[in-house]
């Protein structure tokens, strides 16, 4: 649900225009006239907020012989191939053998051993920051600051 709001504004007022007149017609006052703007501006807002906040996920994603990919999708797929599938060795960094870029793993496997276990416990097993402070015994600015570093590291990779 993409959201384009100059048009959907345009639309929205040119609506507004050709009931107010309707409203005029049927004998409605201008304060009465305004108050019914008022309550569909609202709802108008609404549905910009929900389709701004909201994207569709796609039904079925396209196969690999599709010439109709969008260019960011392929661009993404190319650059973060990643498969992801439980490991029944019961290893806790299974993730990082199952990376199929090649520069990906290299950028991980320079990664000290915190690093690595900072971001299995984040990305992978979903602790809160408060829970891996706990964790290595620091505080949870040290963590964010942890985690931003790691953030602004793999930015350079993407």
């Amino acid at each position: 649900m993409a959201w384009n709001n100059g048009y959907e504004r345009k639309k929205f007022e040119a609506e507004q225009q050709r009931l107010a007149e309707e409203y005029r017609a049927a004998g409605m006052t201008e304060e009465q006239i305004e108050e019914m703007y008022q309550f569909d501006l609202a709802e108008f807002r609404s549905r910009r907020r929900f389709c701004e906040h909201n994207q569709q996920l796609p039904k079925d994603v396209p196969d690999q012989s599709s010439n109709d990919k969008l260019p960011l999708y392929e661009k993404f797929l190319d650059r973060l191939s990643v498969d992801i599938e439980l490991s029944d060795s019961g290893d806790r960094y299974w993730w990082v053998e199952e990376i199929d870029d090649p520069e990906l793993a290299r950028k991980i496997k320079k990664l000290s051993k915190e690093e690595i276990e900072l971001i299995t416990l984040y990305v992978f097993e979903h602790y809160t920051q408060v829970e891996i402070a706990e964790f290595f015994k620091v505080s949870n600015v040290a963590i964010f600051k942890r985690i931003e570093k790691l953030k602004k590291y793999f930015r350079k990779f993407c």
